[in-house]
């Protein structure tokens, strides 16, 4: 259901993207929108990994670009008498997983805006690539030699009691109120950060506040930043059956596939669609179908169909199924694509097909 949510969020404001000037209001809101989409589907994919209990997936970041969407976050929900400074000298580029890194970031500029008293104070962070070596500070964190980005968040809030900075890692360790947190937030930051090859470190005072710092190995230095940009994707034509039930996303398939060249029917009901290509099988070169529906899944859908035509490409969509995860589907459906669906990824896998 979560995907089926993020698929129109994704999809249609992708769409309304390519409407808009680049330079417009209007387009720096809907990438702001986009942009959240995608962390929320980088969020669901994290969720199914770790109910699997599979590898996370990794991959280049520009880890300023990470740091500028959380600043831009926090302008907007923290008190206004909150000052927050940001300063990025960082062109490094990490692997890992962007809501990972994005949770390590948030959890530490929270925490230090809820120690804050009276949510007034500062907050800073900093972001700068460093070389680190056998000596200076190295000799404490005893970190590989090599390029890594190096990452403080500081506050002036009430700080931490010494007797406490050995054990504020710690899974449920917190010296918050019972409603104010679990004591998970710093644990998991630490986990990510160790994970990744990198060391988180604290120093903090009572009365004068506290400051993280992280590192994290670089892979390479970068000099671009992602901004969304209009791909040139492979168009096409042809005739596509999409089946879906929730008709705001068979309305949004639609829209993607027709903008790429394509004549599309659609049908949110799996035995009108079965009935509409038993009426005319000739007339649809290909049938993309969503898994999950009543009366008949898609699956099942594909095996009715390819029993009328066998030749007939099917692509089978999916938020997740347990029916199909890890395991090969029948021999009717030719590709499985999953939700939400990228616009790029269904333009090449159509085109591959027809």
């Amino acid at each position: 259901d979560f995907n089926n949510i993020l698929s129109a969020i994704l999809g249609f404001s992708e769409l309304a993207m390519r409407s808009t000037e680049p330079d417009s209001t209007i387009r720096g809101d809907l990438e702001e929108v986009y942009n959240a989409g995608q962390r929320a589907k980088e969020l669901v994919k994290q969720i199914l990994t770790f109910a699997r209990q599979t590898e996370e997936e990794r991959q280049p970041l520009q880890f300023s670009s990470i740091i500028k969407e959380v600043a831009k976050f926090l302008r907007s929900s923290i008190p206004t008498s909150v000052d927050m400074v940001v300063d990025i000298n960082s062109r490094g580029i990490i692997l890992g997983n962007p809501t990972r890194v994005h949770q390590v970031v948030m959890n530490l500029c929270t925490n230090a805006v809820q120690a804050m008293e009276d949510d007034k104070g500062k907050l800073r962070i900093s972001v700068q690539d460093i070389v680190l070596d056998s000596d200076g500070e190295n000799r404490l964190l005893k970190l590989p030699e090599g390029e890594y980005i190096q990452v403080r968040v500081a506050d002036n809030g009430k700080g931490i009691l010494p007797q406490h900075l050995d054990m504020i890692f710690e899974p449920y360790f917190t010296t918050k109120e019972m409603d104010k947190g679990t004591g998970l937030g710093l644990s998991l930051v630490y986990g990510i950060i160790e994970s990744y090859g990198g060391k988180i470190t604290v120093d903090s005072k009572p009365g004068q506040g506290s400051v993280f710092t992280f590192y994290l190995p670089v892979v390479s230095s970068g000099t671009n930043e992602y901004t969304y940009e209009p791909e040139e994707l492979p168009r096409g034509s042809g005739r596509i059956l999409v089946v879906d039930d929730e008709a705001s996303i068979a309305k949004l398939m639609k829209k993607m596939l027709e903008s790429l060249g394509y004549q599309v029917f659609t049908r949110t009901s799996s035995v009108e669609a079965l009935a509409l290509f038993r009426s005319k099988p000739n007339d649809i070169d290909l049938v993309l179908t969503d898994m999950t529906m009543p009366d008949m899944t898609g699956d099942e859908l594909g095996a009715e169909i390819s029993a009328i035509r066998p030749d007939i490409p099917i692509i089978l969509c999916t938020g997740y199924s347990r029916k199909i995860a890890g395991k090969p589907v029948g021999k009717h459906i030719r590709k499985v694509i999953n939700k939400p669906v990228d616009r790029s990824e269904l333009a090449v896998l159509v085109k591959e097909l027809m």
